[in-house]
């Protein structure tokens, strides 16, 4: 069954259809197998069998009660809007959230969805700088002297005074070779937003793996397998990044994709700043071979109405990297922290640098 989001109805049935009744079993089977434990411990008089059947039927309760108020939890992830939130904080924006009601499953997508196009729009950009700086430190210009007005010019601008009509010479020199210093700064930058790209798709394919619903699966393992002797840990670590991944990792991408509907401080709009124009031009399309005989004309024709957006480019690429790895390290982080915090609560504290390696 394909799942686009989490609060879609092929979420739900698969929720309420598949994994609360595997839930459910699950709890069945594994009352049952501590009821026959209890049962065998009367009749044997064995005291540690006793005391494992009436500290694991507790566990079962447990469980049981943390999967409820996990669905708890995700049914008023579903039913919180966006909108509302930048309503009740009276932060700009509110009313114009695009695409309608945005869950804050919605906003943690979104959020890394915007992430990557704000970078990719970056990277298109910092790419047409970088193309013209190569064209700029290498083209040659011709200085022509010779007789104005004649239609000589060119030709004295070739072969200089070494054909006596008139005089004149042609010198050849490259005024913009100075743009050589100039790109290999753009290109550290160009390199972080790279990562910065990739580190978003990245994060986006680990919410995405988490929405297909796979990690539903979890739930009834982990149930079953607390309760099983020498098992307490890797069950608790199932229900554990079940809960995480569920709760906290959307939460924190969703609180920090509200800078994309209002504030925009971490990533800021990039019309004003004349980036924007420049993500979509061609820079093989600006120069001709007539622009070696044009004394001014070559810069306006690489940066025309624009200008040189370089440093601009450069400072936004301390914003991708804020937006693209930063950000979404730190609800990984968190997600993973909380895991440690939630087995605490399941009553088996885990290593949460294990984790880390695992990831």
């Amino acid at each position: 069954m394909a799942i686009e989001t989490i609060c879609s109805g092929a979420a739900t049935a698969l929720i309420y259809s598949s994994i609360i009744p595997a839930v459910a079993i699950s709890a069945v089977t594994t009352a049952m197998i501590i009821v026959f434990a209890y049962m065998y411990g009367n009749t044997t008089n064995n005291p540690k069998v006793l005391l494992w059947a009436k500290t694991e039927i507790m566990q079962v309760f447990i469980s049981i009660s943390t999967v409820a108020i996990l669905i708890g939890l995700i049914n008023s992830f579903c039913n919180i809007n966006v909108d509302s939130v930048l309503s009740l904080f009276s932060l700009p924006g509110a009313g114009a959230v695009p695409g309608g009601v945005t869950t804050l499953y919605d906003g943690a997508e979104k959020y890394l969805v915007e992430a990557g196009k704000w970078i990719h729009t970056l990277m298109a950009a910092a790419r047409y700088h970088l193309g013209g700086f190569n064209i700029l430190e290498g083209y040659g210009r011709y200085l022509c002297e010779g007789p104005e007005g004649t239609g000589l010019q060119i030709i004295f601008c070739i072969f200089g005074s070494s054909i006596g009509l008139g005089g004149g010479a042609g010198v050849s020199m490259t005024p913009d070779s100075g743009y050589a210093y100039m790109a290999p700064a753009l290109s550290v930058s160009f390199n972080a937003l790279i990562i910065s790209y990739f580190s978003s798709l990245n994060y986006l394919f680990i919410l995405k793996f988490v929405y297909g619903g796979f990690i539903f699966f979890f739930l009834p393992l982990g149930v079953f397998l607390r309760s099983m002797p020498f098992l307490r840990t890797f069950g608790s670590l199932l229900i554990s990044l079940t809960i995480c991944f569920l709760v906290v990792y959307p939460l924190i991408l969703s609180i920090f994709y509200i800078d994309f509907l209002s504030l925009r401080v971490l990533a800021p709009d990039l019309g004003p700043s004349g980036v924007l124009y420049y993500s979509t031009a061609d820079i093989s399309n600006v120069v001709d071979v007539w622009d070696a005989f044009d004394t001014d004309g070559l810069y306006s024709d690489v940066f025309d109405s624009g200008g040189d957006k370089s440093l601009e480019i450069i400072k936004l690429s301390g914003n991708a990297f804020l937006v693209g790895v930063f950000i979404p390290s730190l609800a990984m982080l968190a997600t993973l922290a909380a895991v440690s915090y939630v087995n605490r609560f399941l009553g088996e504290e885990i290593d949460l640098s294990r984790i880390v390696q695992v990831i």
